[in-house]
């Protein structure tokens, strides 16, 4: 879990949207469907926001995030969205 939070939050930090908007619930669901769903390193925050990729990330993790987070659920889809976004101005 520190380790995608780490990776993402170090890959965001230029972005005005960071994963430390992202609620701490939701990150062990997507660190498994990154590892599941792609063959991204959850540590390539570009590889991971990929509209292929981000797609099957956030359709896999929706159980789970639902499970873990109740009503934050839509917070994080939003969040996410919004992290992903931005990260396709990075380098």
């Amino acid at each position: 879990m520190k380790f995608i939070l780490l990776a993402l939050l170090a890959a965001a930090a230029v972005q005005a949207q960071t994963l430390k908007d992202i609620p701490p619930c939701a990150i062990p669901c997507l660190e498994g469907s990154i590892k599941r769903k792609t063959s991204c390193s959850p540590r390539d925050l570009k590889c991971v926001c990929k509209s292929q990729n981000f797609n099957k990330i956030r359709n896999d993790a929706a159980g789970c995030i639902i499970h873990a987070c109740g009503n934050r659920a839509g917070e994080v889809l939003d969040k996410t969205t919004k992290l992903s976004s931005s990260s396709s101005s990075l380098p």
